[in-house]
This record gives C-alpha cells, structure tokens and sequence, in this order.
C-alpha cells in the first residue's frame, strides 16, 4: 500500500504512515466498519433514545405537579372560604345573643 500524503510505502494493516505519520486508508476503513463500529452505533441510538424518553417523562412530571399544586390551591382555597364563613355565623350567633 501507498501513502497518499508522502508516496512512502506502507505495510499492510498499519494504521499510520512511518515515513509522514498521517492515517491510512486502513485506519480510516477499520474505524467505520466491524463489529465495534456497530456497537457504537447501537449504544448512541440506544441513548439518543433513552434520552428522549427521559424529555418525555420529565414534560410528564411537570405537567402532573401542576395538576397537583392547582389542585391543592383550589382545596385550601375551598376550606379558607368554608372557615370564614363559619367564623362570621359565629359572630352572628353571638351579636344576636347580646
């Protein structure tokens, strides 16, 4: 094999040129192929996906802790009004005692 950058010959399956140290084709070609490639290939789908699931479920949680904080706010909401209600039929009941 034949270094493109400095013409030098080159044994086969080396990785880098000894006479100019640039990659050769057999580097280039063992880093995009095999099994190790599609390995890499895999985990990065695998945590592209795992990362968009984990967007989703986390839109998810948002939305269902202001369901709840609404909720709680609408409850004690509710129990205020109920408590001032009854404070003024007690102070009723007592202007009508005296």
């Amino acid at each position: 094999m034949i270094c493109r950058n400095c013409n030098q010959e080159v044994p086969e399956g080396v990785r880098f040129c000894p006479g100019c140290g640039s990659r050769t084709d057999a580097a280039q070609n063992s880093e995009n192929t095999g099994p190790a490639h599609e390995t890499v290939l895999l985990l990065t789908r695998q945590l592209q996906e795992a990362s968009e699931r984990n967007a989703a479920l986390e839109q998810q949680l948002i939305r269902q802790k202001e369901e709840a904080d609404r909720k709680l706010k609408q409850a004690s909401t509710g129990w205020f009004i109920a408590f001032l209600i009854a404070c003024g039929s007690m102070f009723l009941f007592i202007l009508t005692l005296l």
